[in-house]
């Protein structure tokens, strides 16, 4: 037999071990085992309740909360880990942010990084303090992104900040305090 043949033969029983073969005990290692992907009805009723609109954007804290941004009012929320809303996050992020969140990163401080903004307004980048508030050190006068949209942010692991979306150039790199890193071409 050649080795086409073996690896044809090899497939064709792992399919029948792991898709054919239903899961009883004993034939398949439970740790092998592939359960259907299904839907948490809980937690999706309880972030029902919470956004009235899109969300855009999501990012997981390392506490197992979800940062959650879009188009809804406040335009950022965390949820905690079954779903509801966290109500020691501030509520009153539409504050900070002007508009539509399209993309958020936590940084390895807790702090949040959320981009956006109305298309033909004005996009922006703008940074939290862990609990929903403004953080006032970070510099958002910098960058201009005139009346363009930012859709994606990065957190890369020196701690500066890549942001993308439709202004000149499409992607600027941010230092930790918000200004540009002229470094980067």
């Amino acid at each position: 037999m050649n080795r086409l043949s073996r690896l044809v033969i090899s497939i064709a029983l792992l399919a029948a071990l792991f898709v054919i073969a239903p899961n009883v005990a004993g034939r398949i290692p439970a740790a092998l085992a592939v359960d259907a992907v299904t839907e948490d009805l809980v937690y999706t009723a309880n972030v029902g309740s919470t956004l009235n609109s899109t969300a855009r954007a999501t990012a997981l804290q390392t506490d197992g909360k979800v940062l959650v941004g879009g188009a809804f009012s406040g335009f950022l929320r965390r949820m905690n880990v079954d779903g509801t809303a966290d109500t020691a996050f501030n509520t009153n992020a539409a504050a900070v942010l002007t508009s539509t969140v399209m993309g958020v990163a936590v940084q390895s401080d807790g702090k949040i990084v959320a981009v956006g903004g109305t298309q033909g307004v004005a996009g922006y980048v703008r940074r939290l303090n862990a609990d929903g508030t403004s953080d006032t050190a970070f510099n958002t006068t910098v960058a201009s992104y005139g009346t363009t949209l930012v859709w994606a942010v990065v957190i890369q692991t020196s701690g500066k900040i890549l942001v993308g979306g439709e202004f000149s150039g499409y992607l600027r790199r941010l230092n930790t305090n918000g200004s540009v890193d002229t470094a980067f071409n």
